[in-house]
């Protein structure tokens, strides 16, 4: 991304500059792109996917095992209306 660059002509004001530069850079698309990148998400890498799942695999046996043993009710992690 290149930056805008505006130089001060000799005897102009502060606000002319200000606003050749606001329109220079609305112009030039500087706002629409980084507004159109605020929120945006970065995908998940392959590995962190497989260590997520590798948790959730463990953590569901973990549960299956606690239910087995009677130390969590069947109802354990459930919604209720």
């Amino acid at each position: 991304m290149i930056g805008v660059e505006i130089k001060r002509a000799s005897g102009e004001s502060t606000t002319s500059v200000m606003r050749r530069f606001s329109k220079r850079v609305l112009s030039g698309g500087y706002v629409r792109r980084v507004k159109s990148i605020r929120y945006r998400v970065r995908p998940q890498s392959i590995l962190n996917k497989q260590r997520r799942a590798i948790k959730r695999i463990a953590r569901l046996a973990d549960i299956e095992r606690l239910k087995k043993l009677g130390k969590l009710s069947d109802s354990f992690g459930k919604k209720t209306r």
